[in-house]
């Protein structure tokens, strides 16, 4: 997963997101991720590398300072299958739709709550 800003529009970036519910650096910066096999979606900070892995649970999580590449492989926290060495930034975002079909729109920016219509 590159650290770029995708191609495509509907794919939220860590701008999209109310990060006042996580709470693991001084410097607290969350993009949401989505398994490109099972759709799980978890989220992970991009300054000090925590895997919130459950978003119903924020204290299920870990740090990842692994590279894709190493052995063992990185893991969907869900589905348990590796990522693909060959995914990019945009194989792992998530639409604003699809977090809140996953349940996940609380933690939405209220700009996007509310199209979505999110309490």
């Amino acid at each position: 997963m590159g650290r770029s800003q995708p191609d495509a529009e509907d794919l939220l970036t860590d701008e999209d997101l109310d990060t006042s519910a996580f709470d693991c650096c001084d410097d607290v910066d969350v993009v949401l991720q989505r398994c490109p096999r099972c759709g799980h979606i978890w989220a992970e900070c991009l300054s000090c590398h925590t895997w919130f892995i459950n978003l119903d649970n924020l204290n299920a999580r870990f740090s990842c300072f692994r590279e894709f590449d190493e052995d063992p492989p990185l893991t969907c926290a869900a589905c348990e299958k590796p990522f693909r060495l060959d995914a990019t930034v945009e194989d792992f975002l998530p639409t604003a739709e699809q977090v809140v079909d996953k349940g996940y729109g609380r933690y939405l920016m209220p700009h996007l709550r509310a199209k979505y219509d999110v309490d």
